[in-house]
């Protein structure tokens, strides 16, 4: 679980605190769980790592784009964040507040559970999904 608080923003609607049920989310500016409309889709990925007692979060950046720093500082691809830093993406900043690993993404596991059973049963649809599946290997 994410607890972040936007403390500045080109759009006010976004200000204010954000919680977020995940291990993992991702920025973009039209699809991802933070939209930020500056910033291309699938342009940064937070993930919450467990270390002892203590939680942390691993930060990821997926596209070259200027204007992200931690703590006021240029940050490389690969970055750490700790509870009380601060994200800054282009004119957002965004504090994180605290993080607590809970289960995986219930969405997640239940596709998985789903596709368990469809191929345990040799239900009809794993023809049609085996066919799919041919068509893109092929491309």
């Amino acid at each position: 679980m994410f607890d972040l608080e936007v403390l500045k923003s080109e759009d006010e609607d976004d200000l204010g605190p954000r919680i977020y049920f995940k291990n993992r989310i991702y920025f973009g500016n039209d699809q991802g769980d933070f939209l930020i409309n500056s910033i291309p889709n699938h342009t940064l990925e937070l993930e919450i790592i467990e270390n002892n007692d203590n939680n942390y979060v691993n930060g990821k950046i997926l596209k070259n784009v200027e204007g992200i720093s931690v703590n006021g500082k240029k940050t490389s691809i690969d970055f750490t964040l700790k509870i009380g830093d601060k994200l800054i993406l282009n004119k957002t900043e965004i504090l994180l507040k605290n993080v607590s690993k809970g289960p995986e993404d219930q969405k997640e596991i239940l596709l998985q559970d789903g596709l368990q059973k469809i191929t345990e049963e040799k239900h009809p649809i794993m023809e049609i999904l085996n066919i799919i599946d041919k068509k893109l290997e092929s491309n």
